[in-house]
């Protein structure tokens, strides 16, 4: 059947996620990006401002926009409270018509706007993202939004503007995310459609691609737009695979190793059961890689090599520097000495040190 071939079929439903393609011509792409980013804020406002709309506010009221870079972020976050904010209340002005009352009413869309705004990056420790996640998740409520003396509205407790890179892609599944402005297609065809796909979960979302004319890439996928987007699983790029380079060795060995003698060992998985480990027990784990990667006799020598040098080291620490519990073993990327080579990923993105820097002086 041409609907159903086993290999594929054919998906009838339509989709809740519409695409809208974006390239400037004349500016840059800095500034189209604050401009097409007041205008979703603004547009917000002209749902929340109609009573037939008025319901379905809460699912389009968090704006997010996906970045490549961290630098990208940073140079957006510094413009929040200027350029975004004042932008937003330009046109706000300027489209009063569409909202038949008095401004007033609806400052709170961008008064405090950057105190409204979160990040989903790296920049972030892996022990906030939770919270970040929970504060993205509260809902918009007429309630909490407060008028001054003045007359003048303000919002609180609800999160407007959600600044993301490629954390987002994956595990992040929030029904009130519905609008999503990617600046400029991610190399990985597979990063942009995860990425887009964060919006739209339960309702209907909209993506813009804003993308730049001075890349050749993104002019292509501009030009060819809607052919793309209906058909765009098939250019996912294949991914290559190799479980023995030595930078994946020295990240992660320390954590298999730990991780094996806790879980399939029997006795070893209390914290203080550290003292009673012994070389034989790795033997197993040697025995299931090389089942697991026959063929690969160099790579499988140059990996239990360093697993024995773990498994002495283990032992040294026990009889010379009194090693009693896990902790004591386990350190993470940020806490890494010169000395200390057990390192732990305890998050994916935990992969490198932190630098602090400390400003001694007043110039």
């Amino acid at each position: 059947m041409h609907d159903n071939s086993f290999f594929a079929r054919e998906e009838s439903s339509k989709s809740k996620r519409r695409y809208f393609g974006f390239m400037p011509t004349g500016k840059t792409t800095v500034d189209t990006q604050l401009q097409i980013l007041a205008h979703l804020l603004v547009a917000r406002l002209e749902i929340f401002a109609d009573k037939d709309t008025k319901e379905a506010i809460n699912n389009y009221w968090t704006v997010v926009s996906y970045y490549n870079s961290l630098k990208d972020v940073g140079r957006t976050f510094n413009k929040v409270g200027d350029e975004v904010s004042t932008f937003t209340s330009t046109l706000q002005y300027r489209l009063a018509s569409l909202f038949g009352s008095d401004m007033k009413d609806f400052t709170f869309n961008y008064f405090g706007l950057s105190n409204r705004t979160k990040e989903l990056t790296s920049r972030i420790e892996s022990t906030k993202i939770k919270s970040v996640l929970n504060e993205i998740e509260r809902v918009f409520d007429e309630d909490k939004i407060e008028r001054s003396n003045k007359g003048y509205t303000y919002l609180n407790d609800v999160v407007d503007f959600v600044l993301a890179t490629n954390m987002i892609s994956v595990g992040i599944d929030i029904s009130r995310l519905n609008v999503m402005l990617i600046n400029g297609i991610p190399k990985n065809i597979a990063e942009y459609i995860q990425a887009s796909s964060r919006v739209g979960r339960s309702t209907q979302g909209l993506v813009i691609s804003l993308m730049n004319p001075n890349r050749a890439r993104e002019k292509s996928y501009f030009e060819h737009f809607n052919n793309f987007h209906q058909a765009f699983y098939k250019s996912v790029e294949p991914l290559s695979i190799t479980p023995f380079t030595e930078n994946t060795i020295e990240k992660m060995l320390s954590s298999l190793i730990v991780s094996y003698v806790r879980n399939k060992v029997p006795g070893m998985a209390g914290n203080k059961d550290v003292v009673y480990f012994q070389k034989e027990m790795i033997d197993p784990l040697k025995v299931y890689i090389r089942q697991r990667f026959p063929d690969d006799e160099n790579s499988i020598n140059l990996f239990e090599k360093h697993l024995d040098n773990l498994a002495y080291d283990w032992i040294e620490r026990i009889q010379k520097s009194g090693l009693k519990e896990y902790k004591q073993l386990l350190k993470r990327p940020a806490e890494k000495d010169d000395n200390q080579d057990w390192v732990l990923m305890q998050s994916m993105r935990e992969i490198d040190s932190n630098t602090f820097i400390s400003i001694k002086e007043n110039f």
